[in-house]
């Protein structure tokens, strides 16, 4: 067993003989995930930070948890999300805990401490709310104020700034100087670190950790894939998600055709790509018309032929409208970028030794056609010549064009529309006319 705990301030330096047992500094952004990632089989989150840097995601603790690892939370801002997350599974421990989850208080004002760095173990130099309100509740228990009393102390000390809060300066805030005078003499022994005792109940939970504490049922929610997610994950680890079995076994099958894989790896890449420049320009929109355009592609046409196909392919289509949203985004970043993309085009023709045969035909096709002026095509015929251009091209070369855009399949050759790709294929009808189709082949033979 391996678990991590994340603590600081809250928690006094406390030495841990248990080497199975690891304790990191207050949490940052990302770094629940990470500890899920790196194979924690129990996460226990005390502090994290919250001013100095940014604060954990609620959906990296959703991620842990959907990995069926437990999170337990207590004292601090882990007491804090485990109440936001306990409808999702994680689990709250101590008195701070009980103390949001009850409603008696809220926000990360009542838990905020001021301290020192983690070279000196985070000396503490302010007092939390949480803990001033557990000493005048045992003041009030041991007689030495009544609750009137504790709760104008409290007031005053929810009117002080959390960095500046401490029992001195909240003593000296107190207006009555009777009621002061007794405040600190309660103080040396009657203090009460509330934060520091649901660090120390966490800490022991984990010790006691066995099979049963470790077994948490499956998730009822998914993780979904935001772009933004999705850009979270490559930030923190390359962008390489864990496959479950079953999408393993399909990247395997693909494997064996190596011209799809490659092809699917290129899409990918460009995909994240146009997410990165995506993701500066707001979140993505979850277009209802893809998915019924896909619908109709693939013959779906009945709700229970879509729900069959959906459920077949492990999705829904929630997921499958954000992903079809940020296809067709990328659909438009690479038109958008095809011109400035044409060097490096041009570059990688030459290190994969087409450059030199592509430009052989380009001269030789310049040659047969002899300055041939091959956009006198009347305006009002270059659609239907255009399509039949189209249908010979598609079975002369066996390959496939969209018919019901033609624009669309410009642009995605780089071109401006279809007036430009009626110019090419038509030069390239002409060509093979004019040399009876021995020109040669116009892409290499890549056969094994």
């Amino acid at each position: 067993m391996r678990a991590v705990v994340f603590a600081g301030p809250s928690m006094p330096a406390v030495d841990v003989p248990e080497a199975w047992i690891e304790l990191r500094p207050p949490a940052s952004v990302g770094d629940v995930y990470c500890a899920a990632r790196q194979g924690a089989d129990l996460i226990g989150i005390i502090d994290a930070r919250f001013e100095d840097g940014q604060t954990i995601l609620h959906k990296e603790i959703l991620y842990a948890l959907s990995r069926r690892i437990p999170v337990w939370g207590a004292a601090s801002m882990g007491a804090l999300r485990a109440v936001e997350c306990a409808p999702f599974g994680m689990r709250g421990i101590g008195a701070v805990f009980a103390m949001y989850r009850d409603g008696i208080i809220d926000g990360d004002h009542e838990v905020a401490v001021s301290h020192g760095p983690a070279e000196l173990g985070y000396p503490v130099l302010s007092e939390p709310l949480v803990n001033i309100r557990a000493t005048l509740a045992a003041a009030e228990k041991a007689g030495a104020l009544s609750a009137a009393e504790s709760d104008r102390i409290l007031s005053v000390a929810q009117g002080l700034f959390y960095k500046t809060l401490t029992w001195d300066t909240l003593a000296d805030a107190v207006p009555d100087a009777a009621l002061r005078d007794r405040l600190r003499a309660f103080l040396p022994d009657g203090r009460v670190d509330l934060k520091a005792r649901d660090a120390g109940e966490l800490l022991a939970a984990v010790r006691a950790a066995d099979g049963d504490d470790l077994a948490i049922g499956a998730p009822t929610f998914t993780v979904e894939t935001t772009h933004h997610w999705q850009a979270f994950v490559e930030h923190f680890d390359g962008g390489a998600p864990e496959l479950s079995d079953e999408d393993a076994a399909v990247l395997d099958e693909l494997r064996l055709d190596p011209m799809r894989y490659a092809e699917a790896v290129l899409r990918a890449y460009a995909r994240r790509a146009a997410r990165q420049v995506a993701a500066h320009g707001g979140a993505e929109d979850a277009d209802p018309g893809l998915v019924d355009a896909l619908r109709g592609e693939l013959g779906l046409t009945t709700a229970a032929a879509f729900r069959s196909w959906l459920a077949a392919n492990r999705t829904d289509r929630g997921a499958l409208a954000r992903f079809l949203a940020r296809d067709a985004g990328l659909d438009e970043t690479l038109d958008r970028e095809a011109g400035t993309l044409a060097a490096d085009m041009i570059d990688d023709l030459r290190v994969e030794d087409d450059y030199v045969r592509l430009a052989g035909r380009a001269r030789a096709k310049a040659d047969a056609l002899n300055g041939r002026d091959v956009a006198g095509v009347p305006a009002e015929f270059v659609e239907f010549d255009l399509r039949d251009l189209v249908d010979w091209f598609c079975r002369s070369r066996k390959v496939s064009m969209a018919f019901d855009d033609l624009d669309e399949t410009a642009r995605s050759l780089g071109l401006n529309g279809r007036q430009e790709l009626h110019v090419l294929l038509r030069r390239e009808f002409e060509y093979t006319q004019a040399t009876n189709g021995q020109e040669g082949p116009v892409t290499r033979d890549d056969s094994c």
